[in-house]
């Protein structure tokens, strides 16, 4: 049974490898330079630059300094260079301040500069928190760096058995975190809860079933569902009001359930497999797949309002739907050629586009909550990582070491 009493309680209490980069063709990179004073200074600025460089738009050169600039010449000759942007960072004991020059006429971006203490240079938090102002002031939007993603870890245990953990780490792989480390399974991890109280809902192996749980960023864990059978993929809407997830109950056929004022209801019936619920911006449609009519997985809409079900017009194997409301579209695996690739489809334009086209399988796609790039797992073999994608220019970059499996990637939705 669903705990209501203990799943609101929880939701209102309970939240590194060096990156190897895929390049895509993409229009003329912008060159910025970023120019450093002191150990500290040098150590952010490759994070910096590692940030700034991640969605293939800036070209990004490190330099040392052996003073900052005086005249406006020495930073408007850069632009002769082809250098549009010059960020100066200077370290002293603990405070770190940074300047971004507009080579192009020697003026100081003051939405862009400014001073932070650093207290641990390790932290690469730091350094993401300057490129998201960078970023916000020069691409007048939200940018990934200060975000997580969680994910399944496959760890060796005992008598060559493996387990998975439950972790978190920043955008990049840096920063790891082991939210839950019992000794079974535990995957599929999805966010919830909110910003200053975060949760993550998983699924986790037990002798009998596969239940719900849920961890909060002080590492408490909750039972979600008790259900015979298994219980998987719990989403929530926008504003927390809908959530839903896929539960076979024993019965040995998966279906949709919708929570709303602590209160279950089931959305889907029959002899069908039905799996992976995610929410439209507005939480009226709920998307899912499905076998139903045509015994091969497929993508369907359900209208909350009206309980009607319709197949997206898509065709082929399609599994693992991820909605993003910032651009309206769904991304989700498809087979192709016998491979499963990463394709979106517009819902107002009715589009289908396919991102991925290398070897291997690319499963289980998140959205960044600013909705410009997708985390997925990339398996080779017996060999599976976690890479992003930046949907406007199509760079790509892995997240997590060779060697260690992680899959069941999931973005924060902060």
């Amino acid at each position: 049974m669903i705990v209501g009493i203990f799943f609101t309680l929880i939701v209102s209490t309970l939240c590194y490898a060096e990156p190897m980069m895929v390049a895509h063709a993409h229009t003329q990179q912008v060159r910025m330079r970023i120019a450093y004073l002191g150990c500290t200074a040098q150590r952010m600025a490759t994070v910096i630059a590692a940030d700034m460089r991640v969605s293939g738009h800036y070209a990004v050169d490190l330099q040392e300094y052996r003073a900052i600039p005086r005249k406006k010449e020495e930073i408007t000759n850069l632009a002769q260079e082809s250098v549009l942007f010059l960020l100066m960072l200077e370290s002293q004991t603990a405070v770190l301040s940074y300047r971004l020059y507009d080579t192009t006429t020697g003026l100081l971006m003051s939405k862009a500069s400014g001073k932070c203490m650093i207290n641990n240079d390790a932290d690469a938090r730091y350094g993401h928190h300057i490129a998201d102002q960078i970023w916000r002031d020069l691409m007048g939007a939200a940018s990934i760096f200060n975000t997580r993603i969680a994910y399944a870890k496959e760890m060796p245990y005992k008598h060559g058995i493996a387990v998975k953990y439950i972790c978190t780490a920043d955008y990049d792989g840096r920063n790891e975190e082991v939210m839950v480390n019992e000794p079974t399974i535990s995957i599929a991890p999805r966010w919830g809860g909110t910003k200053e109280n975060p949760l993550i809902f998983y699924s986790e192996f037990t002798k009998t079933n596969v239940r719900l749980m849920a961890v909060n960023n002080r590492k408490k864990r909750a039972i979600v569902t008790r259900y015979d059978g298994n219980s998987m993929y719990l989403t929530q809407n926008h504003d927390r009001s809908l959530r839903a997830f896929s539960a076979s109950r024993g019965d040995g056929r998966s279906h949709i359930y919708l929570i709303h004022k602590k209160k279950l209801e089931q959305c889907t019936f029959g002899e069908t497999a039905d799996a992976y619920p995610t929410f439209n911006h507005d939480g009226s449609i709920l998307y899912y797949c499905s076998d139903a009519t045509t015994g091969t997985p497929h993508l369907m809409a359900y209208t909350i309002a009206t309980k009607k079900h319709a197949s997206l017009p898509i065709k082929g194997y399609c599994v693992a739907p991820a909605y993003n409301p910032k651009k309206n579209l769904i991304a989700y695996s498809k087979m192709v050629d016998g491979c499963m690739q990463i394709c979106v489809f517009d819902t107002v334009t009715q589009q289908e586009k396919q991102l991925t086209w290398d070897a291997g399988h690319h499963e289980e796609p998140s959205w960044s909550p600013c909705g410009a790039f997708l985390a997925y797992t990339h398996q080779v073999g017996s060999v599976s990582r976690i890479r992003i994608h930046c949907y406007a220019t199509g760079d790509e970059q892995y997240i997590t070491p060779v060697g260690i499996n992680c899959s069941y990637p999931a973005w924060s939705l902060w």
